[in-house]
């Protein structure tokens, strides 16, 4: 089984002057500072992983994941 990363759902907006516009294809996804993260990119270990999203090539938000093979 080879887990692969999938960001579905993902609904990233920026608020600005009371509208609301999508930002999703402005968002990246990185492990390791380094290690980009696109859709259906296989993870090579399992474990604890953090993500580090960014908007327009700068951090913004980090959150952790559990790479699992059950």
């Amino acid at each position: 089984m080879t887990l692969c990363f999938d960001p579905a759902g993902l609904k990233a907006v920026n608020y600005a002057k009371g509208k609301q516009t999508s930002i999703n294809s402005k968002i990246t996804f990185y492990t390791s500072k380094t290690v980009q993260l696109t859709k259906g990119r296989p993870f090579t270990t399992t474990g604890k992983k953090v993500v580090e999203v960014r908007y327009n090539g700068r951090k913004v938000a980090t959150y952790t994941i559990l790479v699992s093979a059950k």
